[in-house]
């Protein structure tokens, strides 16, 4: 996905690589159980990320108005905007 246009009309660029506008959700429970593993000196890199993006859900952030878009998995993105 190069480029999100926001609802505000700001278009942003996704195609540099890790831009600060694409973000993770991250279970709490995810990260509960890489500290389990932490502790039991059993994570590796590629069970740490599995673990950690399991249930992970992707987000664009609009810097601009400050809106929130949920990646629902199929291509579509439901918008969610901070209120004062």
């Amino acid at each position: 996905m190069p480029k999100f246009s926001c609802e505000c009309g700001n278009d942003i660029n996704l195609s540099t690589g890790a831009s600060s506008s694409e973000r993770i959700l991250i279970l709490e429970n995810q990260m509960n159980l890489v500290s389990e593993y932490l502790e039991q000196d059993d994570l590796t890199d590629e069970k740490y990320f599995d673990t950690l993006l399991h249930k992970a859900h992707y987000v664009v952030f609009c810097e601009v108005c400050k809106r929130i878009h949920l990646d629902n998995g199929d291509g579509t993105y439901t918008n969610y905007m901070k209120y004062d």
